[in-house]
């Protein structure tokens, strides 16, 4: 091979090469880089950090789930105990006028008496639960702050 012909092919593999890196949008060796160049690394890098980040929660809530379940039991019968207490409660409610505070109370002793039916009944967090909602309620009713 001569040397203008070596020299052809080098060239020859040089654009093919700058033409590889533009369509795959990399950046040629000993080049600066661009604001977009940079741009691109910052969101590479946000999204590799993202990902590793939501992996990492992902672990623990697992665990948490896993726990939660063996404790309340399955998710959905908890569900479907719970809105059962609240249409019953709520059809008995017709009419009648609560607060906002007594409403709420009402459906997070709802809540807590499907972990306890649908989970383990002798848990004792729920039923220390109850007690605290319906003493919020007792204790503004009791100091005659109002509705």
């Amino acid at each position: 091979m001569t040397n203008d012909a070596y020299k052809d092919e080098l060239n020859a593999a040089a654009a093919r090469g700058a033409a590889k890196r533009e369509r795959l949008n990399m950046h040629a060796p000993g080049e600066p880089y661009t604001e977009a160049d940079l741009a691109a690394m910052k969101r590479a890098t946000n999204e590799r950090e993202a990902k590793a980040a939501i992996a990492k929660a992902a672990q623990p809530l697992q665990a948490i789930l896993a726990e939660r379940g063996s404790r309340y039991g399955k998710f959905t019968d908890h569900a479907e105990t719970t809105q059962e207490i609240k249409a019953a409660l709520y059809r008995r409610l017709k009419g009648k006028s609560l607060m906002p505070d007594q409403i709420e109370a009402l459906e997070m002793i709802a809540h807590k008496m499907g972990r306890i039916v649908s989970g383990d009944p002798d848990h004792e967090e729920p039923w220390r639960d109850i007690a605290g909602y319906a003493t919020l309620v007792a204790d503004r009713l009791k100091n005659g702050e109002e509705r």
